[in-house]
C-alpha cells in the first residue's frame, strides 16, 4: 500500500511532467524553426538582429537570444543591444 505522502509526490511528478513536456517541445521547434530562417542562414548580422528582436518580442523568455559568427563573436542579441557595446562573450 502506498503512503500519502508517496501518491502526492507522484501527483506532482506527473502534473510537472506534463508542463515541462509542451514547453520543450515549443522550445525546439522555436529553435528548429529559426535555425531554418533565411536571416539565420545568411550570417548577416543585421537581418539576425532583428530575428532575435521579434524572437523575444514574442517569446518573453528567452531573454538570452543571440547569435555569433564562426570566431565566436556575438553579432546580434535579442535585446536589441549595438553589436559594439558587447565586445566578445
Amino acid at each position: 500500500m502506498r503512503s500519502p505522502a508517496k501518491q502526492n509526490f507522484e501527483l506532482k511528478s506527473d502534473t510537472l511532467t506534463e508542463s515541462i513536456c509542451p514547453w520543450e517541445d515549443m522550445n525546439v521547434r522555436l529553435l528548429h524553426s529559426i535555425s531554418q530562417e533565411p536571416s539565420t542562414i545568411s550570417m548577416n548580422a543585421s537581418k539576425q538582429l532583428s530575428l532575435l528582436v521579434g524572437m523575444k518580442r514574442s517569446y518573453s523568455h528567452k531573454y538570452l537570444a543571440k547569435a555569433y559568427n564562426l570566431s565566436g563573436c556575438t553579432i546580434a542579441c535579442g535585446s536589441g543591444t549595438p553589436s559594439g557595446s558587447w565586445g566578445r562573450d
